[in-house]
């Protein structure tokens, strides 16, 4: 059962980008169903949320790209 557990848990923090990819992915995907067909009191709420997922995404995507620029310039 522990072999398992950490099976799961080095294969999770291996690969961080894929699985924070994901993580984001959904959060579009739930805060937009949530703005499209939730109520009109909480639809501010999910579009921060909406907001927040895909700029989490778009630096989360260019994070790599980023340190190997201020490497190479700094």
């Amino acid at each position: 059962m522990f072999a398992n557990i950490k099976k799961f848990f080095t294969q999770l923090f291996t690969d961080f980008q894929s699985t924070f990819t994901w993580i984001f992915i959904f959060g579009i995907i739930f805060c937009a169903i949530m703005v499209g067909w939730g109520g009109d009191e909480n639809a501010p709420k999910f579009k921060k949320g909406l907001i927040t997922c895909i700029f989490g995404l778009v630096i989360f995507l260019s994070a790599k790209l980023i340190v190997e620029y201020v490497n190479k310039y700094v």
